[in-house]
């Protein structure tokens, strides 16, 4: 396991810590016309 796995542990918990922070974004409702939600998914994928 080692190091290998604890970097992706890492990545893991941090996507996952993103993921509900655009979740409850979502909840909030439209808050302006100018966001595009279908991209909320492309946020922070760079991990």
């Amino acid at each position: 396991m080692g190091r290998s796995f604890m970097k992706r542990n890492e990545r893991a918990k941090e996507w996952l810590k993103r993921a509900r922070s655009n979740l409850a974004r979502a909840k909030l409702g439209v808050v302006s016309s100018d966001i595009l939600y279908e991209d909320l998914c492309f946020e922070n994928t760079d991990y």
